[in-house]
């Protein structure tokens, strides 16, 4: 990171402490990757949509921090200045609804083997999936480090 993207360093509470110690000691369980699935619908605008969560982003410094625990006394989270939201759209209105369940399924899954790298901020991806014409979901992924 580079030091003028540094806004703070915090020591980790207890609580984040063993998370840390469990997530660093079965990174491929996944233990600690959550998802929540929002359904939406009506006319939807993407881009201000895109744009809210990135002005969450901004505002809320837990969304712009990660933890670092090699080379220091004790663990740390650091939070950044600014962070690119990560975010992804994909269209599934020409699946059935058996598709789009196993579709949704395998998103999941993949997202969750994909997992997160708690040294690199943000601990949190967005996917914004087109179910029909006004029907969306947004895939909210995150670490519960944050």
């Amino acid at each position: 990171m580079k030091p003028e993207n540094l806004e703070s360093i915090y020591r980790l509470s207890p609580v984040q402490e063993g998370i840390l110690f469990h997530a660093l000691n079965e990174p491929e369980s996944g233990l600690y990757v959550r998802h929540l699935v929002v359904e939406l619908s009506g006319a939807l605008e993407t881009e201000r949509l895109k744009d809210a969560w990135e002005r969450l982003v901004v505002r809320h410094a837990v969304l712009r921090t990660s933890f670092h625990w090699q080379e220091v006394a004790h663990p740390v989270q650091v939070v950044s200045r600014k962070v690119a939201l990560p975010w992804e759209e994909t269209d599934w209105r020409g699946l059935s609804e058996e598709e789009r369940q196993r579709s949704m399924a395998e998103l999941l899954s993949a997202d969750l083997a994909r997992g997160f790298d708690l040294a690199e901020a943000p601990l949190l991806r967005l996917t914004l999936v087109r179910t029909g014409e006004e029907s969306w979901e947004l895939v909210w992924s995150f670490h519960h480090l944050i």
